[in-house]
This record gives structure tokens, C-alpha cells and sequence, in this order.
């Protein structure tokens, strides 16, 4: 996007195209396919992802961008959807090709987001708790946000 700064904290989401034509995410290896090139794209680029959510039809991550945004999405939907396309011996796209995000300039929103990222599967009907849905980093990064959220704002 063209408010991205290097170092810039940003909410971003981006979508399955409306007329894939399977519920591709309610296949666990394809949601697993997105959350391994989340975590890969975002090692390649030196990124830090603070939350992230793979719904059945989109797609939350809060990162730390240490490339051009569209650098690092394009890594993430291009290996995702190349894997996913193959392994559902499919072509065409998967991903919409604009992504959506919101820069983030404060702990509190900082904060409010990640908590909104890991709480989408519950607001969505997927499942009772945040805890029990399997694609977010709810589990691993939960203990550690307020402290991070600290250290960046301070």
C-alpha cells in the first residue's frame, strides 16, 4: 500500500476469490498450507507476524513489515495458492488480488486488533472458544502481546 513505512505495523486482510469452487479451508492441509507460508514468507522477509487468522474465506495477519508489503503478500498468496491449487489439482487464482490493510499507530490498537484477529473464528461461528481453533497464533502469542505491545510503544 502506499502508507507503508519500513518498521510499519499494519492489519492486513485479503480474500478467496467468491467463485473458487470448493470450500477450500475447511480442508485442514489447505489451511495449513496458508499458515506454513504465512510463518516462511514471513522469516524470508525478516517480517514479524503478531497474529494471524486463516478463515474459510479470508484471511487476518498483523505484521511488522520489513519489506514493501506487497513484496511479502505476494510471496504468502502466490506459494499458497501455487501449493493449494496443486495439491486440489485445480487452476486459476485463489487469492483476490488487492489486499486490505490498516496501519497501526498505537498500543491500544495494537492490542484490540490481535485480540479481534484471534477472536474472528468465534465471532464467524466456527468455534465456542478462541483457544479451540487450530489456524490462528493465538496459543503461541497470547502470553507474550501485552509485553511486545509494551516494548513497541513505549
Amino acid at each position: 500500500s502506499n502508507t507503508w513505512t519500513k518498521d510499519g505495523i499494519s492489519h492486513v486482510t485479503f480474500n478467496l476469490v467468491p467463485d473458487y469452487d470448493i470450500d477450500v479451508m475447511d480442508d485442514a492441509r489447505c489451511a495449513e498450507i496458508v499458515v506454513k507460508n504465512i510463518v516462511s514468507g514471513c522469516e524470508k522477509y525478516a517480517s514479524t507476524c503478531f497474529a494471524y487468522c486463516v478463515m474459510p474465506d479470508h484471511v487476518h495477519m498483523l505484521v511488522l513489515f520489513k519489506v514493501d508489503p506487497s513484496v511479502l503478500m505476494k510471496q504468502i498468496k502466490g506459494r499458497s495458492a501455487f501449493e493449494i491449487n496443486r495439491l486440489m489439482n485445480r487452476r486459476g487464482q485463489l487469492w483476490q488480488p488487492k489486499s486490505w490493510d490498516e496501519p497501526v499507530r498505537d498500543r491500544d490498537y495494537f492490542v484490540s486488533a490481535c485480540h479481534y484477529i484471534w477472536n474472528n473464528p468465534v465471532k464467524g461461528g466456527l468455534v465456542k472458544r478462541v483457544i479451540d481453533y487450530p489456524y490462528s497464533n493465538f496459543l503461541k502469542m497470547i502470553s507474550k502481546i501485552d509485553d511486545i505491545a509494551q516494548q513497541l510503544f513505549c
